[in-house]
């Protein structure tokens, strides 16, 4: 039984040992990971260091592909029995030269029938991935890997001269994708049908609606901007329809969008999972998980340990659309629709909400917090701007560049720092070095500073 890890320190002597292996049969490292000098604790930190880069998309080989993922080869007695690469978005170089997989088997561990079932095990993986189609190629002289390839169904597309090496390459298609399950467009008549038991001409009501919807398009975008498949796209567009789903009962009840006494995103799992009205937006349950785990994870903190990667890929999507429209909302909305019921939890002394933003001051925690590049905790809020300052941290948990680059290309930071006028001398300062620290950190992030 095999099973993918990713390089870390636990298999830091294997490794080593591994290469030792592979130099003394004299025959080439795959993946190109392993070529890296792994001498001392030093290079294998890089060698770490490098995979993770390399996963999003920041250290790369960018003329033959966007990202690459790297895993070790594990069996069930934990011993390491090689190591992988999955190579996403793909050049036109990348699909002549590279292909989207590679593996490689130790030499004291070859001949076992391990090659196969790699390669069966990435297939996976790429599907899960949102991989359609599967580039696959080996130098033509290598019978070996031909005869795995076939066996699990690759079709062959041509032979082709590599830029890169001179030699003559056979090239593969393995084909993933499979009819959708994510009916969207019956999700989306269940959730309006749900929703007309609230009174969409309350202001908060209507502004959650709408925010929902935006919500689905952000992350329509987010997702193929990932280079995901149909299938992840309309999961992620579905978790978007229903991340919010419990905010409707909680300002109903409340008055209120604070989750400090009615967790929104705990209830819309209860509903949705343990009151079964989630069969009525998709018929199937396997993706259920997946679903509670994202909506649980989206107003967190921070996303909680133990996920599996698409878990955790579509817990970063949704956190970065719903973050990203909360931008919006506070750019086209006013104050007391932004803030239901602020005034109560921020102590504030008068009803004119204007007037109280103007001359609020900011918390020496949040405001040192921020310039740390650290998003605002929800008990550190004391003070009507904090509330406000909070909006703009959510840059420093944003997961993809292309959200990063939204907030940018929008100039969110000039538009929310500009519609308060602010009369406290001090907080004037103060956000002035804030715009100054934000602008910096989405600059040097997107790499747009000159």
């Amino acid at each position: 039984m095999l099973r993918f890890e990713k390089i870390d320190y636990d298999y830091y002597e294997q490794y080593k040992e591994m290469l030792q292996e592979w130099r003394d049969s004299n025959t080439s490292l795959t993946p190109g990971i392993l070529q890296l000098p792994c001498n001392d604790e030093m290079e294998y930190k890089n060698i770490i260091n490098t995979a993770k880069n390399a996963e999003i998309g920041t250290h790369n080989e960018k003329e033959w592909y966007e990202r690459c993922r790297y895993y070790l080869i594990v069996n069930d007695q934990n011993k390491l029995i090689g190591a992988t690469a999955i190579r996403q978005n793909l050049t036109q170089l990348g699909k002549d030269t590279w292909g989207n997989i590679a593996y490689g088997i130790r030499p004291s561990e070859r001949r076992k029938g391990y090659a196969k079932a790699v390669a069966n095990m990435l297939i996976n993986k790429c599907k899960e991935l949102g991989i359609n189609e599967i580039v696959a190629c080996h130098y033509i002289e290598n019978d070996a890997s031909k005869r795995v390839l076939e066996s699990v169904g690759a079709i062959p597309t041509g032979v082709l001269v590599s830029e890169y090496s001179g030699k003559k390459i056979k090239r593969y298609i393995i084909r993933t994708k499979a009819k959708s399950e994510i009916n969207f467009s019956m999700a989306k008549q269940v959730f309006n049908d749900y929703i007309k038991q609230f009174n969409s001409e309350d202001g908060s009501i209507l502004l959650k609606i709408t925010h929902t919807y935006h919500v689905v398009n952000l992350s329509e975008y987010i997702a193929k901007e990932q280079g995901l498949d149909e299938e992840s796209i309309n999961l992620a567009k579905l978790i978007a329809l229903l991340h919010d789903i419990g905010r409707f009962k909680q300002v109903t009840v409340q008055r209120s969008f604070s989750d400090k006494t009615f967790d929104h995103a705990d209830y819309g799992n209860k509903i949705l999972f343990e009151e079964k009205l989630i069969r009525k937006f998709i018929k199937t349950d396997k993706y259920d998980e997946i679903i509670r785990k994202a909506i649980y994870n989206h107003n967190k903190y921070k996303i909680e340990d133990g996920l599996n990667e698409i878990e955790e890929l579509q817990c970063k999507i949704i956190r970065d659309a719903d973050k990203l429209d909360n931008f919006r909302v506070k750019d086209e909305n006013n104050f007391e629709d932004s803030f239901p019921k602020i005034r109560d939890e921020s102590k504030q002394e008068t009803n004119d909400i204007i007037a109280d933003l103007e001359k609020s001051s900011i918390s020496d925690t949040v405001y040192n917090d921020f310039l740390e590049h650290k998003c605002i905790k929800l008990d550190d809020r004391k003070t009507l701007l904090d509330y406000w300052i909070c909006v703009l941290a959510f840059i420093f948990d944003l997961y993809f560049k292309s959200s990063l680059k939204y907030i940018y290309d929008k100039n969110y930071i000039d538009v929310l720092i500009d519609k308060i006028n602010y009369s406290n001398e001090e907080t004037k300062a103060r956000m002035d070095v804030i715009r100054k620290c934000a602008k910096e950190y989405l600059e040097n992030e997107i790499g747009e500073k000159d």
